[in-house]
């Protein structure tokens, strides 16, 4: 960029560079008009990293291009060929007269992107000769280079595969078993208990390795960012109430600021989050109705966004001494009864009714229950509530509440004392390969769960 605003440069004395940098005045907005044209004017190509380079762009992007080979795939005629269709509503003709893109104007501009390919020094065109049971013919395009080769009196080359065919004997591929070989990560989540639960090569792969995934950069907001937003919203309502800030805001200004609050906090541009905002306008006053309703049976917000850490086993367990589990819980509410801890959900109620059904398949307010205190060696007084409330239900706040969660605390960390008790002596994780946790699982190539000796689909 530099040189090509000649930033960087220094003209030869007396050359016509020189003259016209000195005579030149120009305003702000000239300066910056001669700016955005030079750059646009200018080419920058990036130095070679290494021998070979692989380039992957859409046929339009390759027009006056140096490439030294071009490989082409899908030369078929339901890939390279069709045009993109106009808007519905204007015809060719409205268009032509228009000066929009036509029909017969995309597939002319089609036709010279795929010449310019002619230009390499060397191109290849691969196709599929089926679509699904039917045949698929070549690509028009690639129809009309033949015909215009065999009329100057060459053929197209049909290309020859060099590789040497052999047969490979197939191989027996057991479940896959990871040797951890006794290593145990320093602290555990509900998620990351969940995963060991689900499956032990999930949990290897995930918490002992610490693999995750590439996130992609997403420019619309969708329902992660939802349930992040209205966590956010939800606690500085409460959080506001109980500090009793702004007395004289009633509950709805106090939710609709906090909701405005909470979208620059996260960055989320009103435009973009439209859909989501319509819905919290529906939810406003039906979770203020509940809201009042819970605070007349004598229930009450405490505390939000709680960050707890525990030794469950430090007293009972010497290998698993320094091993802490923790997490944040979203609410704690306080009632005659004890606490009652709430973890706000905006996914669907079926599920949540589904993973209460059998409490001791739930593990996420199991959890929270011991991140308070409750197990083995608990020294909490009271009764300890847990449960999951549906905020995004058509037919209103759903709460779904986890029956017994102390015993079912006990009971899930005698079985997670066991199994890392396990890991510690070395014991392999073995993938499992069921249920839905394996379907949704970024980790099934790892464990190459579709390679298995009769696997399921």
């Amino acid at each position: 960029m530099l040189e090509a605003l000649w930033l960087s440069k220094t003209p030869w004395p007396g050359s016509g560079h020189e003259a016209v940098l000195r005579g030149a005045q120009l305003t702000a907005s000239e300066f910056v008009d001669w700016v955005s044209q030079t750059l646009e004017a200018g080419e920058y190509k990036p130095p070679l990293e290494g021998g070979l380079q692989i380039m992957i762009t859409p046929l339009a992007r390759t027009m006056l291009r140096p490439f030294g080979a071009i490989v082409l795939p899908g030369a078929d005629a339901a890939t390279l060929g069709p045009v993109p269709p106009g808007p519905v509503l204007i015809g060719d003709t409205f268009a032509r007269e228009l000066g929009l893109p036509t029909v017969e104007g995309k597939r002319q501009a089609l036709a010279w992107q795929f010449a310019q390919l002619l230009r390499a020094p060397a191109v290849t065109l691969l196709r599929r000769g089926h679509l699904g049971s039917e045949p698929l013919a070549a690509s028009p395009l690639v129809d009309r280079l033949d015909l215009a080769l065999q009329a100057a009196g060459h053929v197209l080359p049909h290309w020859q595969d060099p590789r040497l065919e052999a047969t490979v004997p197939t191989a027996h591929v057991d479940r896959a078993a990871a040797q951890a070989e006794g290593r145990l990560p320093s602290a555990l989540s509900a998620s990351a208990v969940e995963s060991l639960r689900q499956c032990p090569y999930q949990f290897f792969a995930r918490v002992l390795l610490g693999l995750r995934e590439a996130g992609e950069l997403e420019v619309q907001a969708d329902k992660r960012d939802y349930g992040t937003w209205l966590h956010a919203v939800l606690h500085q309502f409460h959080t506001e109430r109980v500090e009793r800030r702004d007395p004289d805001l009633d509950d709805d200004a106090r939710l609709q600021r906090a909701a405005q609050d909470q979208m620059r906090e996260l960055g989320l541009a009103p435009a973009e989050f439209l859909p989501y905002s319509a819905s919290f306008a529906r939810f406003v006053p039906t979770y203020l109705g509940w809201l009042a309703e819970r605070e007349a049976e004598g229930r009450r917000f405490e505390r939000g966004e709680v960050d707890r850490r525990v030794q469950p086993w430090a007293e009972i367990e010497p290998a698993l001494a320094q091993l802490a589990l923790l997490g944040r819980i979203d609410r704690i509410d306080d009632a005659a009864d004890g606490q009652l801890l709430v973890d706000y959900k905006t996914g669907s109620v079926k599920g949540l009714k589904d993973k209460v059904a059998n409490p001791l398949e739930d593990t996420q307010l199991a959890v929270y229950a011991v991140l308070m205190g409750f197990g083995p060696s608990h020294d909490a007084h009271g009764k300890l509530r847990a449960q999951y409330l549906a905020l995004d239900d058509s037919k209103g706040i759903a709460e779904i509440e986890h029956e017994d969660v102390e015993e079912t605390a006990t009971v899930m960390l005698d079985g997670l004392r066991q199994d890392l008790m396990a890991i510690h002596g070395g014991d392999p994780l073995p993938a499992l390969g069921e249920g839905v946790a394996c379907a949704y699982c970024e980790m099934r190539g790892l464990c190459r769960r579709d390679d298995w000796d009769g696997a399921a689909p």
